[in-house]
């Protein structure tokens, strides 16, 4: 009896290991080690973008291991092993219909993207791809590989093709290649596509060839776009003020003859004396003669020095206005050397002067000789002169040297070079 039992313990040990073993070998030959599992299943983050990426490396992986050929049972088993233990405890929750829908590998890929996924907004994925433009990083065909993966989740059917093409219309970044895809009849999305490439194509050629140039294309289209938004700045601020204009009209101007807001022939200032300059039809008040007047009773002094790098040279102008002179005088001075006293003079050069002015004081009684001219002004008055003499300057800026001829005059007269010598 118990050498029964050992026999019959020792066929069902047989039975169970052949049992173990076969499985292995069925793997190993349905699945070649050579091939890599596929990455678990990442549940962080964005779960329905993790599972879209798990789900095509599992498909990639099924047919290239050829392990889509072979039994649902070995298929559901290699996916549940390599979507990892997270996955798996969410596969332990899944309800199914039946219990050995467990092992069907369609069900249990539909459960978990049912789950990662959820049901489809049809309205939100075709907003998505609506919406869809072209960036600035991105490529003509990097543009086309997006448009077409947004569109998968959005039940176009047949259209699909048709849309992706009128949204590489609307949504290229390019204007130029806009209007040239406009301009195509019969336009395909394979023949869309190739227009853009083209033209991609030849702008990062010109730029090229701009920069070898020393050409910054892209700076002269912002400096043009930049110039256009300034232009439309200031269009919009004129038509703001027009329509500030029309809600707030102008008040009525003034009357130029009474200062108030009277009736045109009806004025209060017709016929009356001004109290300001004597003449009729206007009052003081509105008076342009006193206006004028009292402008001109303003006196006004500017005086500015300017210095050149030079510490010998300056230059003063004195400019003075009053109600007596109707018009702005200018003085200009440089200061000189006179050679045989060794002393620094300060004259005035006058364009209009045709002779050469000095103080007495400032020459020796020696050399000066006697003479009966006499100077106008240019207000013709008539002045004395005490006698004239020759004498040497020295342009301190210039180390030039000159014999001037002057007429020796009193000494409240300021020196004076005419015009002859100012040229010099």
């Amino acid at each position: 009896m118990s050498t029964e039992s050992a026999e019959s313990d020792t066929d069902i040990g047989e039975e169970i290991a052949h049992e173990l073993e076969e499985p292995q070998i069925n793997m190993a030959a349905a699945v070649p080690s050579i091939i890599p599992f596929p990455q678990k299943l990442d549940l962080d983050g964005n779960i329905a973008t993790n599972w879209r990426k798990f789900k095509r490396t599992w498909d990639n992986y099924e047919i290239a291991s050829g392990l889509s050929e072979k039994d649902a049972k070995l298929r559901t088993a290699t996916l549940l092993t390599c979507v990892g233990s997270d996955a798996m405890d969410i596969f332990d929750g899944f309800a199914f219909e039946e219990e050995n829908h467990r092992k069907d590998i369609t069900k249990v890929i539909e459960k978990f993207r049912a789950f990662c996924v959820g049901k489809t907004n049809e309205t939100f994925e075709r907003y998505s791809f609506n919406i869809c433009d072209q960036k600035e990083c991105d490529s003509i065909d990097g543009y086309v590989s997006k448009l077409r993966k947004l569109a998968k989740t959005c039940n176009y059917g047949q259209l699909e093709e048709s849309l992706i093409r009128d949204r590489i219309v609307c949504g290229v970044r390019d204007n130029t290649s806009r209007k040239r895809l406009l301009q195509e009849d019969g336009l395909t999305l394979q023949k869309s596509i190739d227009l853009c490439r083209s033209f991609e194509s030849t702008t990062k050629k010109l730029q090229t060839m701009a920069g070898s140039n020393g050409i910054n294309e892209s700076t002269d289209i912002k400096a043009v776009r930049h110039k256009t938004a300034k232009f439309h700045k200031r269009r919009q601020n004129k038509h703001d003020k027009q329509s500030d204009i029309k809600k707030f009209p102008k008040k009525a101007n003034n009357c130029d003859y009474c200062g108030r807001q009277c009736e045109k022939g009806k004025c209060p200032a017709y016929g009356k004396k001004c109290d300001s300059c004597g003449r009729y039809n206007h009052f003081k008040s509105q008076c342009r003669q006193g206006k004028y007047m009292k402008r001109r009773s303003e006196v006004k002094h500017v005086s500015v020095n300017v210095y050149t790098d030079d510490s010998e040279s300056e230059f003063e102008i004195n400019t003075v206005e009053s109600s007596e002179i109707n018009m702005v005088q200018s003085k200009i001075f440089a200061k000189m050397l006179l050679v045989d006293q060794n002393k620094q003079i300060k004259f005035q050069l006058d364009s209009g002067a045709t002779a050469n002015l000095i103080p007495k004081s400032l020459v020796h009684e020696s050399l000066i000789e006697e003479t009966d001219n006499t100077l106008t002004m240019y207000n013709k008055s008539q002045m004395s002169a005490y006698g004239i003499c020759t004498l040497r300057l020295k342009n301190p800026k210039t180390n030039k040297r000159y014999n001037v001829k002057f007429i020796v005059v009193g000494d409240e007269y300021t020196p004076l070079l005419g015009s002859r010598q100012s040229s010099k």
